[in-house]
């Protein structure tokens, strides 16, 4: 259905310069052709010049693109805490990461907060809990963001992150010897 206005505009042309028969054929059909049936009457169809309308160049004034507000470069954007320095004791994984931002963070942006590479966390305002973030070595970034926007990164900050390990048996101490 969605093609028969797409088909009659494209026979149309052929339309205006063709001569067009119509007959209504042995099913009760009507059928409009360019070429007259041999074995049914057919009647001329009368095609007339299409209605054309010309159309004239708008006298409204064009309308205004709305001023995208132009991000704040942020001179500063660093990762205060952690820092990198020293591992992170973090039993659960959960930990909290600061965010030093010179300007302060404008109207509408806010921070997500990218450990290798992936959003972790919610995206706020410093400091940022991150939760659940597996043991190891990891490069932690934050992102400013404008909706889903990406504003500006920091640079990144390996991070080692201590958890306890259940899964690993405990240590056996040797038994002492028993004297006679």
């Amino acid at each position: 259905m969605r093609r028969f206005p797409l088909i009659v505009l494209l026979v149309m042309p052929l339309l205006a310069s063709a001569q067009i028969y119509r007959y209504t054929d042995a099913n009760g059909n009507v059928v409009l052709t360019d070429k007259p049936p041999q074995d049914a009457q057919a009647e001329q169809v009368d095609v007339r010049t299409p209605n054309a309308v010309k159309v004239e160049p708008s006298s409204l004034p064009p309308t205004a693109k709305p001023e995208v507000a132009k991000a704040p470069n942020y001179k500063v954007l660093k990762i205060t805490s952690p820092d990198g320095a020293e591992a992170i004791r973090a039993n659960n994984g959960d930990f909290q990461v600061v965010v030093r931002s010179v300007p302060a963070l404008a109207a509408g942006h806010v921070l997500q907060a990218l450990v290798d590479g992936s959003a972790v966390g919610e995206p706020g305002v410093s400091p940022l809990s991150l939760t659940n973030i597996e043991r190891g070595t990891h490069q932690l970034q934050v992102v400013v963001l404008a909706g889903e926007k990406e504003i500006q990164r920091s640079n990144s900050v390996t991070i080692t992150v201590q958890r306890v390990a259940l899964g690993t048996p405990k240590p056996t101490l040797p038994l002492p010897k028993a004297t006679p």
